[in-house]
C-alpha cells in the first residue's frame, strides 16, 4: 500500500501549492522522520527542520528565520505564500483527475493481463473438448 500512496503524495507535493512551507519546491516524499531544532541565540532566532530518510541521512533541511515576528507584533499564524482559492481548487481537481486516471489504468491493465487471457484459455479449452454424442 505504501508503494501506491508514496507516488500519490509525491505528485501532490509537485503540483499543489503549499501555503505554509518556506520553500514550496523543496520536499521529500519517501519514508522519513524529522526533527526541529530551535536556535534562540541566533539573531533573529531560527528553526531548523530536518527530514531524515530510512537510512538516517538528512534528505532535506530547511532553516527558517523568525524575522517576521517581533515582540510588538500581534500574534498570528498566517500563510507564508498567498495562493488564490480558485487556482488552489483547480490544482486539487488536477491532482484528483491524475490519481483517478492512474488507478483506472491499473484496473484496465489488470483486466488486459488477467481476465482476457483467462477468457481466451477458457474458450480454447471449451473448443478442444470433444463433443458428447447422443445415444438413442
Amino acid at each position: 500500500m505504501n508503494r501506491i500512496v508514496g507516488p500519490g503524495f509525491t505528485l501532490a507535493n509537485m503540483i499543489l501549492p503549499w501555503h505554509f512551507r518556506a520553500r514550496p519546491r523543496e520536499y521529500y516524499a519517501s519514508f522519513n522522520f524529522g526533527d526541529v531544532v530551535l536556535d534562540w541565540t541566533a539573531s533573529p532566532p531560527t528553526a531548523t527542520a530536518s527530514v531524515y530518510g530510512k537510512d538516517g541521512l538528512v534528505k532535506l533541511r530547511q532553516v527558517v528565520p523568525a524575522e517576521r515576528y517581533t515582540g510588538d507584533a500581534p500574534a498570528a499564524c498566517g500563510p507564508i505564500h498567498h495562493v488564490s482559492p480558485a487556482s488552489f481548487f483547480l490544482l486539487q481537481v488536477a491532482v484528483s483527475v491524475v490519481l483517478v486516471a492512474f488507478v483506472a489504468s491499473i484496473l484496465v491493465n489488470a483486466v488486459v493481463v488477467v481476465v482476457v487471457p483467462l477468457q481466451l484459455l477458457w474458450r480454447l479449452v471449451g473448443f478442444v473438448r470433444a463433443p458428447k454424442l447422443k445415444r438413442d
